[in-house]
């Protein structure tokens, strides 16, 4: 089994766009369909996860998505705090997923962040991956990040300074329910900025939580 990591910058893409504005956001995909044409172009749906620095940065966020051109319908499903499910409506002449699927490839995750969309696929033929991927470069600024034989992921390590971010976040009941420490409030204590702390925060749960959770006990 091949597969290939990818960062794609999507031309014209509302996705692109409004995360590009809003540094401070992070989308991950769970489930996007077609659901038929319109004027010649595809209308798509689907449901994302959407993680902000802060409730009102996640506002913005929605205000920003509903204002781009190809969205027919952004909704939040459900929130709490700054995680959020939301529903999105729009049109798209050609969608990266359709051209993996029609090569056969298999998408096990992809991301969106500061602009970019980060994709993880699979295919069982070589020559078909990398047709794939050659379709993709003709839709937006495409850089590899692995291309290969598949290989089970391994559990990053957490660096010193994101294991600072969440021991502060931790003794300053951050994960408390409900939170007793805001970002802003932590990032004044780092010394940073909130969208900096945010990010720092979000790489060490990435890093440590996984490992955490499958070390064997």
């Amino acid at each position: 089994m091949r597969e290939a990591r990818f960062g794609l910058y999507h031309h014209d893409c509302w996705v692109c766009r409004a995360t590009e504005k809003h540094s401070d956001i992070s989308l991950a995909q769970v489930s996007c369909s077609q659901i038929g044409a319109h004027n010649d172009k595809f209308l798509r749906h689907g449901i994302f996860g959407v993680s902000a620095s802060s409730p009102s940065a996640l506002s913005e966020f929605m205000k920003t998505v509903g204002r781009q051109p190809a969205i027919r319908r952004a909704d939040i499903i459900e929130a709490d705090g700054t995680q959020a499910l939301a529903y999105f409506k729009w049109v798209t002449d050609a969608s990266p997923d359709d051209l993996l699927a029609g090569k056969g490839c298999v998408l096990i995750g992809e991301s969106v962040e500061n602009g970019c969309e980060s994709y993880h696929v699979v295919n069982p033929e070589a020559s078909m991956l990398s047709e794939a991927i050659e379709q993709v470069k003709g839709i937006g600024v495409l850089k590899v990040k692995r291309l290969g034989e598949y290989k089970k992921p391994k559990h990053r390590k957490a660096t010193e300074k994101q294991m600072q971010a969440l021991r502060l976040a931790v003794s300053s009941d951050y994960y408390a329910f409900p939170r007793k420490a805001r970002l802003s409030e932590l990032s004044a204590a780092a010394g940073i900025s909130k969208a900096a702390f945010h990010k720092l925060l979000r790489r060490a749960e990435a890093n440590f939580i996984p490992a955490r959770v499958f070390e064997k006990q």
